[in-house]
């Protein structure tokens, strides 16, 4: 499957860098990955940054996290860590969902958090277009 080439606005690249940093974030707090990517997916918070204009667009990293970790029932209980990784899963997550139209939920039924780990070695230096073209084709 080939994107279609897309037109990013400022705003969608700076909302992608902010789902970076917020993965990134949970992390560093020591939220277990493994159970947030998956909880936030598929979250009423990831749903409502789906749509055309959500609050949630201005509310920064902190206050999404603060809000996935209620709705979801979530506690950091593991070391904090810091891998690349996350940053890259939230930012291409994201850009995916500008690029395509699709669904929060729908993208981590086709890549969920086990395959983007997976993946992340050979397809982080690709670009966001190629790495989502990749995920889809096996998916």
């Amino acid at each position: 499957m080939t994107i279609p080439p897309y037109e990013f606005k400022v705003l969608e690249i700076d909302l992608c860098e902010m789902q970076g940093r917020f993965f990134e974030l949970a992390a560093e707090q020591g939220y277990p990955m493994r159970k947030f990517v998956p909880a936030f997916m598929n979250s009423e918070v990831a749903r409502r940054l789906d749509s055309p204009y959500s609050r949630y667009q201005w509310m920064g990293e902190e206050y999404m996290l603060h809000q996935v970790a209620r709705e979801c029932h979530l506690v950091p209980d593991q070391v904090p860590e810091k891998d690349e990784v996350y940053f890259w899963m939230g930012y291409l997550y994201r850009f995916w969902h500008f690029a395509l139209g699709e669904s929060s939920e729908k993208m981590y039924k086709t890549a969920d958090f086990e395959r983007m780990k997976r993946v992340y070695d050979g397809y982080h230096t690709l670009s966001c277009e190629m790495a989502i073209s990749r995920l889809k084709a096996a998916g």
